[in-house]
Parts: structure tokens; C-alpha cells; sequence
């Protein structure tokens, strides 16, 4: 379960809204279900906006299965992946997943949402991931970047005696 790093991931994303405020927005007060003690109700706040008018337009809770990882959900993920642990069949690298950037969102009913969802700019990926979404429309910024470097920062405050780089880079 991902939710080992729940605590580590509030600071991350927490440090995130202080390099850059507002970077990512809940959803959670939207008509959505979330899936998993483990899943966090964040997006950019034009996919956040582009969400709830996908919700609005059919007009019936949204299940959500993944929406923002963070680092280290992601590396977890990723290893997993590799190991062939868990029934992972998919995984980015860590500081390559949408999932990072909060601009993506993985659904129950993707046939059913996935007109609504691509009115509102989102891009639906197919057979490769069927459940998986990308907001495509304009306001956005790559913030993966930014989320490694909100870790590394963590990673300081916390190992003053064993310090990392604050760049940004995975």
C-alpha cells in the first residue's frame, strides 16, 4: 500500500503549495468517490476547474482511483513495477508520471466518463491505460520538476548532516 509514505507525502505537497502557491488545488469537495486511503485529491487549478465541469456536465459522482503521486508514491510504484510485485503492469519513472505533474486522473467507468472528460480537455490514453487521463488544456505548468525538488528540500531540513542537491533533478 502507498499509504506507508501518506505523512511524507502532506509535506511534499504541502512544501510544493509553498514554492509555488496554489500548484496544486483539492478536489476533494467535488461529487467524486475517491479510491483508497492512499489516493490524493489534487490537480492544477485549470484541471481542477476542467474536472469539475466534466462532473457537472454528467452529472453523477466520479470514482477516482489515482489522481497526484508523489515522488515517493511513484518511485514505490516503480519499483514495484520492476519487481513484478503488487499486479502493477504499468509504471512511470519516477519524475515522468503525469500522476506527478496533477494533471492526471485514473477513473472507474473511463467508457462512460471519457466523453465528458475529453469535452473539458482531457485526453483519454487508450488501451495502454484505459482508466488513465490527461488534462491537455492551457494554464498548466510542469511541476514535477518542483515536486522533486520540494522532497529534496524535505530531505534537507530533516539530514542536515547528509545534504542532497535542491535542483529539481530525479
Amino acid at each position: 500500500s502507498l499509504a506507508v509514505v501518506r505523512a511524507l507525502d502532506q509535506q511534499i505537497i504541502d512544501e510544493m503549495n509553498c514554492m509555488i502557491p496554489d500548484s496544486l488545488v483539492s478536489f476533494a469537495d467535488l461529487n467524486v468517490e475517491i479510491g483508497g486511503t492512499s489516493t490524493w485529491a489534487y490537480l492544477q487549478p485549470t484541471a481542477r476547474a476542467a474536472f469539475e465541469r466534466a462532473i457537472r456536465a454528467r452529472g453523477s459522482s466520479f470514482r477516482v482511483n489515482s489522481a497526484y503521486r508523489t515522488i515517493a508514491q511513484q518511485y514505490l510504484l516503480y519499483q514495484w513495477f520492476q519487481r513484478g510485485q503488487c499486479g502493477i503492469s504499468l509504471a512511470a519513472r519516477p519524475g515522468r508520471s503525469n500522476h506527478q505533474s496533477g494533471l492526471a486522473v485514473d477513473v472507474s467507468d473511463y467508457t462512460g466518463w471519457r466523453p465528458f472528460m475529453e469535452g473539458e480537455g482531457w485526453d483519454w490514453l487508450g488501451g495502454n491505460d484505459p482508466v488513465h487521463f490527461d488534462y491537455r488544456g492551457g494554464g498548466t505548468r510542469d511541476i514535477r520538476g518542483t515536486a522533486v525538488e520540494a522532497f529534496q528540500r524535505l530531505w534537507n531540513r530533516n539530514n542536515p548532516n547528509d545534504p542532497i542537491s535542491e535542483d529539481g533533478a530525479y
